[in-house]
């Protein structure tokens, strides 16, 4: 199983930056948002302190009421 990303995209947050993507799970055709946030830490290294990656029943359960 692998994922593709696109559409990659860091915006500065306070102490670090929010990494956005388009991730396309492997043999599929339909692409979901995701998200990390990363923060350099007091030992110089980079820390993932945030992380969402939505799946396809989260999109589905997002339109449900919409109709869409």
């Amino acid at each position: 199983y692998k994922n593709t990303y696109t559409n990659i995209t860091a915006t500065p947050v306070e102490g670090g930056y929010k990494v956005s993507s388009l991730r396309q799970p492997s043999g599929e055709d339909y692409k979901l948002k995701a998200y990390m946030i990363v923060k350099k830490q007091p030992n110089g290294k980079w820390l993932i302190t945030e992380e969402m990656m939505q799946t396809k029943v989260q999109s589905f359960l997002k339109h449900k009421d919409t109709g869409e």
